[in-house]
């Protein structure tokens, strides 16, 4: 059996898990988000109902 020097290195990345916690999280600010934007209000009580939530 012969070695070639001259190959170039093979460099492999692993990645464990799917994100975990974080990506959970974030789904779920983008599925919120996106739920009050196609809810089916108007666009004033949608802005109504989110100045009085952030109180």
């Amino acid at each position: 059996m012969s070695r070639h020097i001259d190959e170039e290195p093979t460099v492999v990345f692993e990645r464990r898990g799917s994100g975990g916690p974080g990506m959970f999280l974030a789904g779920l600010a983008i599925g919120a988000g996106l739920a009050l934007l196609l809810a089916p209000s108007s666009g004033a009580e949608l802005r109504r109902n989110l100045r009085r939530s952030a109180r």
